[in-house]
């Protein structure tokens, strides 16, 4: 079974973990830690054990780079850029000089379908704008996508659509 490996922020400090689901890790922590807890990314690895090896190297970086960690092991002060670094450069030192998010895959009918329920619950709960903040790569896939719908703003309200 994938596992991955996730950067979580509760608004202060960055969390590096392994979970299967790094969605339902973060509905956990935000019930232990008391406040809310973004999901900034994911990469998903068939083979555990590199996984775990990626983390505890992860950890050794974050801990260089912030005195330690802060509430037990995993939590540090640490920006996001430097967390993103972070495991890009695990994630290269253990042979995926690529990393794949699963922002950057292509985009399945049921993910599709999740992500529109996703939406529709937060304009339900009165958010009028999402802010999303888009790599490199996805934004060259996003143009790709654009010359057959017209414009990156047709390709995002179609994956916006109800079904």
């Amino acid at each position: 079974m994938a596992r991955a490996i996730y950067i979580m922020c509760d608004g202060e400090y960055r969390k590096i973990g392994i979970a299967a689901k790094p969605s339902s890790r973060r509905v956990q922590l935000e019930a232990s830690v008391g406040k809310p807890i973004q999901l900034l990314t994911a990469m998903f690895f068939e083979d555990g054990k590199a996984v775990a090896a990626m983390e505890r190297r992860a950890h050794f970086f974050a801990s260089e780079i912030s005195g330690g960690p802060i509430r037990g092991r995993e939590w540090f002060r640490i920006t996001d850029q430097q967390a993103y670094e972070i495991l890009e450069r695990v994630a290269k030192e253990s042979g995926h000089a690529e990393v794949e998010t699963p922002h950057q895959k292509s985009v399945t009918e049921a993910q599709a379908r999740a992500h529109r329920k996703y939406m529709a619950s937060l304009i339900d709960r009165g958010y009028t704008t999402v802010t999303v903040r888009l790599s490199r790569r996805v934004r060259e896939r996003l143009d790709l996508l654009a010359k057959s719908y017209g414009s990156r703003q047709k390709v995002i309200e179609s994956l916006l659509s109800p079904d």
